[in-house]
């Protein structure tokens, strides 16, 4: 009742006039505040089954994470989490697998790709490293899984580069040619060996304009794939400049090399073995691995891109496991320092040489 009271005597003043002064200053009128009616209503109160059906999800939800995760034991992370166990430091397992959606089928690598031709590839073999399928057996591949292997495509203009990793990315053909300003990349995801991997493939400008600008984007390439029109032998020759530039960015053997001729639907089977005749030998003069390819009708595409893929990651295993055992053997190494006694004789004679001086 005192709190009504003093709303009633506040809304009284505020809605009274200011007095002025001279002759309206006796003019004042008095609201009317009969009607009004003012109530005090207390906060309302959170109802204590909301809390409890709260409380009760927030239990089922870590229930529900413990039960999925397993209890963790003192001194080691849960299953699936980022944390080696201990005794195992360095070591990524086998959770890697696990994370990002499921590769698709045709990205699933199990056995060594084959090559093209055997006049011209990059190795003969048809397996994997011993030591690369002996360390991927027991899923201790390091941080390779976690890696992105950098793939760049050169050649001239209309030789058919993005089409080829369209057709390879996203399956299609567009008969509609657009010329790549700059660079443009698409990400590939592979699962080799149980071991996830993936490429970053490099779409790059044929445009002497747009040279400057995608030869910044060579460096670092593990991969770099020369692409020439089979119909056009002068796209051939500039294979030569365009591999130059690009290996000119990188240190020396540290990319494989692709000779790829692209547009093999264009032409009959003996024109085919023609033209192949003359890039198997610019392959071999180059030190690259020959491929003859078609984006059109997607011929050897995928097999292409899978035998990149497969060399590319044994590489970084290799790598991988040569940089470990360098890191161990580099712990405890040095020169050992031996403090031997002097010979009685020496003794003996270096305090008479000393008494003598004085």
């Amino acid at each position: 009742m005192v709190i009504a009271q003093r709303v009633r005597s506040v809304l009284e003043a505020s809605a009274a006039p200011p007095r002025r002064s001279g002759c309206y200053s006796d003019l004042s009128v008095e609201p009317r505040v009969d009607s009004f009616r003012c109530e005090l209503r207390p906060e309302p109160v959170p109802d204590a089954r909301d809390s409890s059906d709260a409380l009760g999800s927030s239990v089922v939800l870590v229930a529900m994470v413990i039960a999925a995760t397993g209890p963790a034991r003192p001194g080691r992370a849960a299953p699936g989490a980022f944390a080696t166990p201990a005794g195992h430091s360095g070591r990524m397992r086998s959770s890697l697998t696990s994370l990002g959606p499921p590769v698709s089928r045709d990205r699933i690598i199990t056995s060594f790709p084959k090559w093209y031709t055997p006049d011209a590839c990059l190795q003969l073999k048809e397996h994997f490293h011993g030591q690369v399928s002996t360390t991927c057996q027991r899923r201790n591949t390091g941080t390779v899984g976690l890696r992105l292997s950098k793939v760049v495509v050169v050649g001239d203009l209309y030789v058919g580069k993005t089409s080829l990793i369209h057709r390879f990315c996203k399956n299609v053909f567009d008969r509609d040619y657009k010329a790549t300003i700059g660079v443009d990349f698409e990400i590939e995801r592979f699962e080799i060996a149980g071991i996830p991997y993936s490429l970053q493939i490099w779409d790059t400008a044929g445009q002497e304009k747009f040279k400057c600008i995608a030869s910044a984007y060579y460096r670092g390439a593990q991969v770099i794939i020369t692409a020439f029109d089979l119909t056009d032998v002068q796209t051939l020759e500039h294979t030569r400049q365009w591999l130059e530039d690009a290996l000119r960015e990188n240190e020396p053997g540290s990319c494989f090399v692709f000779l790829v001729g692209t547009k093999k639907d264009l032409l009959s089977g003996a024109a085919c073995k023609q033209a192949e005749v003359e890039a198997v030998r610019l392959a071999n003069e180059m030190q690259a691995e020959y491929w003859s390819v078609s984006a059109k009708t997607g011929e050897n595409v995928k097999a292409f891109f899978s035998r990149v893929a497969a060399l590319a990651f044994e590489q970084s295993v290799l790598q991988d496991l040569e940089r470990r055992s360098s890191a161990r053997a580099q712990v405890g190494d040095g020169d050992l320092i031996r403090m031997e006694e002097s010979p009685p004789e020496t003794q003996e004679s270096t305090p008479s040489s000393s008494l003598g001086c004085c």
